[in-house]
């Protein structure tokens, strides 16, 4: 697995295991509105826009990014 300290290594991949599927997309609802995410033992890693907020815009962000079960994400994500 391959994890870098300045952010995903895919975009979105917020259980880290390679793809951008609905497990992320739970660890993304669970972080919603969470005021801290960076001090959050599991959502520091769903606000991939970086902005210090978990928002709408990355929910934009991940579906643009969504690739399903087992289907590798793209490291180059969003486009």
């Amino acid at each position: 697995m391959l994890v870098t300290v300045a952010g995903l290594a895919i975009p979105c991949d917020l259980d880290l295991d390679g793809d951008v599927d609905l497990n992320d997309s739970a660890v993304l609802q669970t972080c919603l509105g969470e005021p801290n995410p960076s001090q959050h033992p599991t959502c520091w890693v769903a606000d991939p826009n970086d902005s210090g907020s978990i928002s709408r815009s990355d929910v934009v962000l991940f579906i643009d990014c969504l690739t399903g079960l087992g289907i590798p994400g793209d490291p180059n994500c969003p486009p």
